[in-house]
């Protein structure tokens, strides 16, 4: 369950000119699933209002028992001779979501879950949908922000080079693949201007 409050006379006048967020989840979850990319089943979409206004609401989905958020996932998992292929796996999901139009504003690691799949391989769920917008194509700087936003998020516990491979992964059979370093070095500086001090680590210009 995910609850979003009243937070004061101006929010609520501000809600009353658009969705509210737990409305904006339950789109974005049907949307997403409807483009074959993975977040938990949306069950429901409450809102408590006193007239027009909106005083809180909630979204509430299908609970993952199984699932970790991204950092957990890799930091407490052996990947070993794995580790490729999971990056691999990542980043095709990414280079997927974003071949279908979807663009997820807020997609830091722990808006992505992780679950085991038999024999060998992973599925990734993605969460906190109320800023994920559907478009006809993503762009450079929106793809760019995407790449960051998981770069910023990963850094201590990822290394730089299972970052890049994740890059290079994700590059690898688009147009975008003769660019790359144009895109390593725009993530980079993308990366430098987030808030990473909630993941334990600090960018520096040779990060």
């Amino acid at each position: 369950v995910k609850g979003y409050r009243f937070l004061g006379p101006l929010y609520s006048v501000k809600q009353t000119l658009r969705k509210s967020r737990a409305l904006r989840s339950w789109i974005a979850a049907h949307g997403l699933l409807v483009r074959g990319i993975n977040t938990p089943l949306p069950l429901a979409a409450l809102e408590n209002r006193r007239g027009p206004f909106v005083r809180e609401a909630f979204f509430i989905s299908r609970w993952l028992p199984d699932a970790r958020e991204l950092n957990s996932y890799v930091q407490h998992t052996e990947l070993g001779v794995r580790k490729n292929a999971f990056l691999q796996a990542l980043a095709r999901t990414l280079q997927t979501m974003h071949s279908r139009g979807i663009y997820h504003a807020d997609l830091k690691s722990n808006n992505i879950l992780v679950t085991d799949r038999e024999p060998d391989g992973w599925a990734f769920w993605f969460v906190d949908l109320d800023r994920v917008s559907f478009q006809k194509t993503i762009s450079f700087s929106q793809r760019a922000n995407n790449l960051a936003q998981i770069n910023a998020s990963v850094a201590a516990v990822m290394t730089i080079r299972d970052r890049l491979k994740f890059f290079h992964f994700y590059a690898k059979g688009t147009e975008f693949f003769p660019m790359r370093k144009k895109y390593y070095k725009k993530i980079m500086a993308i990366s430098r201007t987030k808030n990473t001090e909630p993941y334990g680590i600090r960018f520096s210009r040779t990060d």
